[in-house]
């Protein structure tokens, strides 16, 4: 089972932005109709595509292989044999064994956000790390916080240094090829489609 983490504040912010660009849509289609929809089209595609690159798409996945850390422009696999140690310090930092690289997680930020440390989110029961069931099948996304994922990969990763048993079953488990040691990838569909997005939006306003 892979699971999906994201921090808690994040996916406000993307819903506001997804907001804006509705509201941007429906206010062109009112002043100007469909001539100003087409004009106001690119605009709002930019701050969708903002929305989902910059607080939506970046992630930490825990799943056979080990930690997939996917960042706005960057991505990480952290296979669980170079998996080092996570720590809580103004945001989520994950270590690498070999290179003792230093990885931060944009996808689960420290709870300083505008919405976070609520009254209602102060009296709510947390999120229980053990409490997680690592055989479902399917993949399952949660919205936690840092102190909830750095207690969780400190238990798995336990978990699979004491069982030889557990090691062998996430190896078989694995849809995908792992490296042996941790990989930093570019994250090509986020910047490419806020660059293009981009250049639209410029060349509509220079050829208004």
């Amino acid at each position: 089972m892979t699971l999906v983490l994201r921090g808690k504040s994040p996916r406000i912010y993307a819903y506001l932005l997804w907001f804006l660009a509705a509201a941007t849509l429906v206010a062109s289609v009112m002043n100007g109709g469909i001539a100003e929809l087409l004009w106001a089209m690119p605009v709002s595609l930019l701050i969708v595509a903002i929305g989902w690159a910059v607080f939506w798409n970046p992630r930490v996945e825990v799943g056979p292989g080990g930690v997939r850390i996917v960042n706005i422009v960057r991505e990480y696999l952290v296979p669980w044999s170079d998996y080092y140690f996570a720590e809580n310090r103004w945001g989520l930092y994950i270590y690498s064994r070999e290179r003792s690289q230093k990885m931060s997680a944009w996808g689960v930020p420290t709870n300083a956000g505008l919405f976070s440390n609520s009254w209602r989110d102060r009296n709510k029961t947390p999120d229980d790390p053990d409490a997680i069931r690592w055989n479902a099948r399917e993949r399952q996304n949660m919205h936690v916080d840092v102190k909830f994922v750095v207690d969780l990969l400190t238990i798995r990763v336990g978990e699979i240094r004491r069982s030889p048993r557990l090691r062998e079953e996430l190896t078989g488990q694995l849809d995908e090829h792992w490296p042996p040691t941790t990989v930093t990838k570019i994250q090509v569909l986020p910047i490419g489609m806020v660059v293009v997005l981009l250049a639209l939006t410029i060349l509509m306003f220079v050829s208004n």
